[in-house]
């Protein structure tokens, strides 16, 4: 899949600037979303050093700055905002710390603080390039659109100076997009955010969405995008309390009700969401992915002859949702119905390779291969 700028802009860990990529989400159409990618892609053996670093010296800013930087890589945004202010706490006129502990703070959701530190890291430098980038962003948030364009602008020259050709063509497709807007109405950017979402830009989605909720007149529709795109940002609760919003505006809105149960899920709120999903079975009998929503629920609590049921109900009413096959093959498999199981996976693995899901083809392949390896 590929991606157009999508998220805050940081410096790696190498010391290069990059973009963070939002994580992508499976077709809108199926309304399934990503599994969660597993976290702490780092050494942890790096961690535990810099924790012995800091423990052995309590004003070692390297060492905060290091793990301020490991703790956003795997989202952990209150630690990473404790680590940062104890950077500033040793190093007050660290402009790279408040950019960083403003990251953090951005998403973690708290904007009014992100943008003081973003404003402190710009006033201690001001050809800091990314802190540009990152209050753009911010402001982009906020609808405040000339400003947004101003800092990308900063931002894209500051790079272009520094020749970073890579972030000075990304910060000026964000610039042509900013400028777009005033040309559209609501509904032109109503369809915006939805493309948006499909190609798994979610902040600029949420921009979209954000400048148009009070003028709109499809509020619930603009609160369930919102949801899925929280949800492409991993940010659960954030997506429940949009669908919660959805929900309050149309109380029979089927997809809201499951993709709460979605959220609630990746919360381990798997009782709340066994509720979202009977309700959505009860609104839409005929809505499939209901229907294997509550069979993972009943797989998780090991009923497999329920599960099994409504497994085969969601693939009676739609038979290409290749995670049905895939969570049933499973149960097939705990029931010893090997062949039943193999055949299932392998439905799966087909129906994934074809959506181009490389990671959920493979998987199902070790599934079989271990069933096989069983018998």
């Amino acid at each position: 899949m590929n991606f157009s700028i999508l998220a805050l802009a940081v410096m790696s860990l190498s010391g290069s600037l990059t973009f963070s990529e939002s994580l992508p989400m499976l077709p809108i159409a199926s309304d399934l979303p990503a599994p969660a990618l597993e976290m702490a892609h780092y050494d942890p053996t790096v961690m535990e050093a810099l924790n012995r670093a800091i423990l052995d010296d309590s004003d070692n800013a390297e060492a905060y700055h290091k793990r301020g930087l490991l703790w956003i890589h795997v989202e952990d945004y209150p630690k990473a905002i404790a680590d940062f202010s104890q950077v500033i706490r040793i190093e007050p006129n660290n402009a790279q710390a408040y950019n960083y502990r403003g990251t953090a703070l951005f998403w973690h959701q708290k904007y009014d603080e992100a943008i003081q530190d973003y404003n402190r890291a710009i006033a201690l430098d001001e050809n800091l390039t990314i802190a540009y980038f990152n209050r753009g962003y911010l402001y982009r948030q906020w609808g405040q659109i000339r400003e947004a364009i101003a800092d990308f602008q900063r931002g894209a020259d500051l790079a272009l100076q520094q020749e970073d050709r890579e972030a000075y063509q990304q910060a000026l497709e964000i610039i042509r997009d900013l400028e777009k807007i005033p040309q559209f109405n609501v509904r032109d950017l109503f369809d915006r955010g939805v493309d948006k979402i499909q190609v798994g830009d979610y902040l600029s989605a949420i921009a979209d969405f954000n400048l148009i909720l009070s003028e709109s007149d499809r509020k619930s529709q603009i609160y369930y995008y919102l949801g899925l795109a929280r949800m492409g940002l991993e940010d659960f609760h954030g997506a429940i309390a949009h669908f919660d919003a959805a929900i309050e505006e149309d109380s029979r809105f089927v997809e809201a009700y499951n993709q709460r149960g979605e959220a609630a899920i990746n919360l381990d709120g798997w009782q709340a969401a066994l509720t979202d999903f009977e309700t959505t079975i009860a609104l839409d009998p005929n809505f499939a992915l209901g229907y294997y929503n509550r069979g993972r629920v009943r797989l998780e609590d090991e009923n497999l002859t329920e599960a099994l049921a409504d497994f085969n109900i969601a693939l009676n009413l739609d038979e290409t949702i290749a995670e049905a096959y895939r969570d049933r093959g499973i149960v097939y498999a705990q029931m010893e119905e090997k062949e039943r199981a193999i055949v299932d996976l392998k439905k799966a693995a087909a129906l994934f390779s074809h959506r181009g899901d490389t990671v959920s083809y493979h998987q199902s392949l070790a599934y079989i291969q271990a069933i096989e390896h069983s018998q």
